[in-house]
């Protein structure tokens, strides 16, 4: 069973609050958002590099693949895509990257997904 997407940003803005604001517009395409860290990235202070979570309820494989590219879709385009990798006991993991946003405000994205428990 898939149970979340792991997400990374990097967005641009000066305060937290206005990183804050980007993170919303976020969660009007991937749903709530359990943010587990928000802070300055530490190679440009420009950007807030967060650390999150989404919930994500499938259990198919194929079918987890192609909800989370349609749902990466609506994110940004130009998605560089890593695996599926097969593992041992029917284990998957799914990821990728994209630079070209649809949100303002966010510059880069990371999402990981697995079905491992």
């Amino acid at each position: 069973m898939f149970e979340t997407i792991g997400w990374r940003f990097y967005i641009n803005a000066k305060t937290k609050e206005k990183a804050q604001n980007v993170i919303k517009r976020i969660e009007k395409v991937t749903g709530k958002l359990k943010i587990s860290s928000l802070e300055h990235y530490w190679k440009d202070n420009s950007l807030f590099e967060v650390y999150c979570n989404s919930s994500f309820q499938v259990c198919e494989p194929e079918k987890a693949i192609f909800e989370v590219l349609v749902l990466v879709n609506q994110i940004g385009h130009d998605i560089q895509v890593v695996g599926p990798l097969l593992n041992e006991n029917e284990q998957v993991e799914f990821s990728g990257y994209g630079s070209r946003s649809s949100i303002v405000g966010l510059d880069w994205f990371h999402f990981y997904l697995n079905n491992f428990s």
